[in-house]
């Protein structure tokens, strides 16, 4: 065998060695994610059970949890937030960490993981029983960072763990360790608001920032709050102007568009979703939403929103609200669905019942692993919390039409 030829074999089989020792890269995307490993159906509620009390965050429904991806570890991931609990009679503020990897799930078994209990270890920190809150994942660090929000330890309402000092400000989880500690950078320039301040937020790996929206009445306007995780350092800029001066962001779920470059957030008294740019640094379109959409009920209710980054499709479960406890409770009216490069929108009711259980749900969040999106929580003992895919990848719904569940 001659050289040249020795020379580009071995050529060869270095760039086949260096393919297959990088094939775990191509899906270190966070926003891309392509075979997932759960099977399900299209456009179709899906149900699985909650845990038994102690199991398990909602074993009886609740509300004011927040979800979030961990990516590293294909999880979905619940923090804060009111529910039945083994600690407490009360339900309020739940300190505790609980993931779960859907793919595992079925519909009548739904295993979740204790990430932390009611009390850290003595000696450690933990926030003082958080319930409406920011929480996101830092991809880049490996941590979830928890930004008030309600902390009940504002009203001297501790978790009372022995040894372990409770703080009413921002908390870093290391998911290495399962254990929490105090942030790196402070509070922005006028403060976290408490409850009347920001009750979500979203982090962009593209700019290592988190961001949160904030109503700061009706001569002030919005703001947005950026947080870039790197400098510690927060930075503020007004939102929109007299465009989005009657809207007050607060209770309303954003969702983000990292491809995009997008973040989009609900108005409920404009009855539309409005684009913010990361790149312009301001709102930049605003999308009226379906004539089916309900308004909630009261400033204090929630709006949800997800995005779904393998089908490019904005998702808005809105409840209609029944009962005492108004949107909290969570009945499902429909499916806002909107698509962010076709600027289409979709309207999807939601069946009265699915294998006899009622849709409700006011806890919201998307498994990008999974392409799957997740609802739980609600009143009125719900039973199991839902799943529900809307396409399988390609930015549109590929089910045929004449197989697609028909809604009554």
């Amino acid at each position: 065998m001659n050289r040249v030829h020795t020379k580009k074999i071995s050529f060869l089989f270095f760039l086949l060695l260096m393919l297959t020792l990088n094939l775990g890269s191509v899906s270190a995307d966070p926003t891309v994610q392509s075979q997932p490993a759960l099977d399900l159906p299209l456009r179709t509620w899906v149900h699985r059970p909650l845990p038994a009390v102690g199991q398990g965050p909602m074993p009886s429904g609740g509300k004011h949890g927040r979800l979030l991806f961990d990516s590293k570890r294909n999880k979905m991931v619940l923090a804060g937030g009111d529910y039945e609990n083994i600690y407490i009679d009360l339900d309020d503020g739940m300190p505790m960490i609980w993931s779960i990897d859907l793919s595992q799930t079925t519909p009548s078994t739904a295993n979740w993981t204790s990430n932390t209990l009611w009390c850290q270890p003595s000696g450690g920190v933990q926030p003082a029983r958080p319930d409406t809150v920011g929480w996101v994942y830092d991809s880049k660090r490996d941590t979830g960072i928890m930004i008030p929000g309600f902390y009940f330890g504002t009203q001297s309402t501790y978790a009372n763990c022995s040894g372990v000092t409770e703080y009413n400000n921002a908390m870093v989880f290391d998911f290495a360790t399962n254990r929490w500690s105090l942030p790196a950078f402070p509070p922005p320039s006028a403060g976290y608001g408490g409850d009347l301040g920001s009750s979500y937020a979203v982090y962009d790996p593209i700019t290592d920032s988190v961001y949160r929206f904030r109503y700061h009445g009706y001569n002030s306007g919005n703001t947005v709050e950026i947080l870039n995780v790197a400098t510690k350092r927060w930075s503020t800029r007004s939102l929109g102007g007299s465009k989005v001066r009657s809207t007050d962001p607060n209770r309303d779920q954003p969702a983000i568009d990292v491809t995009g470059r997008a973040i989009y957030f609900l108005s409920r008294t404009e009855r539309s979703v409005y684009k913010y740019s990361i790149t312009a640094k301001d709102v930049v379109d605003k999308i009226s939403l379906p004539s089916q959409w309900r308004a909630s009920s009261g400033s204090d209710m929630e709006t949800w929103l997800v995005f779904d980054p393998n089908n490019r499709v904005l998702l808005n479960v809105n409840t209609a609200g029944d009962g005492t406890k108004n949107d909290y409770n969570g009945l499902v009216n429909g499916l806002g669905i909107y698509h962010v490069d076709t600027k289409q929108t979709e309207w999807e009711p939601a069946p009265s019942s699915v294998d006899g259980y009622v849709i409700r749900g006011n806890v919201l969040g998307f498994d990008i692993a999974n392409n799957v999106m997740m609802l739980m929580g609600g009143h009125n003992s719900p039973q199991v919390f839902w799943l529900y895919r809307y396409a399988n990848g390609s930015g549109s719904d590929s089910t045929p039409r004449q197989l697609r569940r028909k809604f009554k």
